[in-house]
């Protein structure tokens, strides 16, 4: 990542990308401390969330076909926040815009693959990271509000696979 710095092709979409990475980063100390920093954890992976839509909205062409992948992420979405719910106690509100904005940033990032001035690389990259960001915070959320898990590897491997793939997309056009 430090050796893209030298010449991005596309300036606004790395700095955007290295922004969210460093809000990741910070928001990976505030969950791994106690409980009460738990709030400021979510809302740092809230304006992580926010920097990838950016990225992905301003650097891709947005258009109607995202109705499909979209709808299907948000039935998904809407299941999964219905079982967790009665865990959330005042986090509701949060959880549930913590939902939206992650599921217009995975929305937005299949908006890539229809994109005629991106490489079908950086398409892949960016819906795969989107994807798995997503899936990871599934998790994430299950083990913090439901069930604690006795063993995070998954999690994890989802997690940092996600950006590291997100970060790998900057090198492509």
């Amino acid at each position: 990542m430090l050796g893209y710095f030298h010449s991005p092709a596309n300036p606004v979409y790395f700095l955007l990308i290295f922004s969210a990475l460093i809000f990741s980063l910070i928001g990976d100390v505030f969950l791994a401390l106690p409980p009460k920093y738990l709030m400021s954890g979510i809302a740092l992976f809230l304006i992580v969330h926010i920097l990838y839509l950016a990225a992905f909205s301003t650097s891709f062409r947005q258009n109607t076909l995202m109705i499909i992948p979209g709808s299907i992420l948000l039935s998904a979405s809407y299941v999964y926040f219905n079982k967790i719910k009665k865990h959330l106690k005042e986090l509701k509100i949060p959880v549930i815009v913590y939902i939206v904005i992650i599921n217009l940033m995975v929305i937005s990032a299949f908006s890539s693959l229809t994109d005629k001035n991106t490489s079908v690389v950086k398409a892949a990259l960016v819906v795969t990271g989107a994807l798995l960001f997503y899936i990871s915070d599934m998790f994430v959320a299950w083990d913090r509000f439901v069930k604690p898990f006795r063993i995070h590897y998954f999690e994890y491997i989802l997690y940092y696979a996600a950006q590291q793939i997100l970060a790998l997309s900057v090198i492509y056009a």
